[in-house]
């Protein structure tokens, strides 16, 4: 009887630990630009990637768009450097004045200028964004549907910043946005697995929406605590029984 019902009380602080999200928000935009709504910043150290994850909830007169973006705020060396997409198909550098030209490869510009898709309403999407140098790509994949979108490219014209912030845009709709952590393995709709992270990179909350990382971190180590309260238990059940 003991051991059950400590068994029963381990699941439920498993489970506990496990639902709660590490960052996760909805984001509204009603038009590009002028009625865009910027999500929370994740910062990109050094080499490697992020992923995002997002989930178009609504659009607005049956369209919807987001945007992805890499960047250093701020104004004047070594600040103002940015890489932004839109789920469009179309992504652009930003730079200073003095700079080296920057080059990029897009489905928005071999489309004559023209966006080259739009995002539908209950598709989930993958947005990775992968840093090489000055070499950038961004990655738009329909994980509803189980395919790639938009591989968008790019060289900078200029060394970027070591440390660089990355985030998601609601341009037009809404929707349910998260990241994965580094190394993490997702599961995807149909039930198959992506690998996600790439060594280099760190992400850390910022302060704009909430931080959830030391909630899910005492979760976790609550969970952890029941874990081996379990196991001494078990293994003192054996001597005495």
């Amino acid at each position: 009887m003991r051991k059950k019902l400590l068994t029963v009380a381990l699941a439920g602080v498993m489970t506990l630990a496990m639902s709660v999200s590490v960052f996760a928000e909805s984001l509204t935009g009603t038009a590009w630009w002028v009625g865009m709504q910027a999500g929370t910043n994740s910062t990109v150290t050094g080499d490697g990637e992020i992923t995002f994850t997002v989930e178009v909830k609504a659009d607005v007169d049956g369209y919807a768009a987001f945007s992805a973006e890499i960047f250093n705020p701020g104004t004047g060396t070594p600040n103002g450097y940015y890489m932004t997409s839109g789920s469009d198909g179309n992504v652009w550098f930003g730079e200073l004045a003095g700079d080296g030209a920057s080059t990029s490869k897009n489905p928005f510009a071999d489309n004559g200028g023209a966006p080259a898709g739009a995002v539908e309403v209950g598709h989930t999407y993958e947005v990775t964004i992968t840093r090489s140098g000055k070499d950038f790509t961004m990655v738009y994949y329909d994980v509803t549907e189980d395919k790639t979108l938009y591989e968008m490219a790019g060289t900078s014209g200029c060394d970027f910043p070591e440390e660089l912030s990355a985030h998601i845009m609601a341009q037009v709709g809404t929707f349910e946005v998260s990241v994965k952590e580094a190394g993490e393995e997702p599961t995807t709709e149909e039930g198959a697995t992506t690998t996600a992270g790439g060594e280099g990179t760190t992400t850390t909350r910022a302060s704009q929406t909430g931080d959830n990382t030391a909630s899910t971190v005492a979760l976790l180590g609550l969970a952890a605590v029941g874990a081996t309260f379990v196991v001494l238990a078990s293994k003192k059940s054996k001597v005495t029984e």
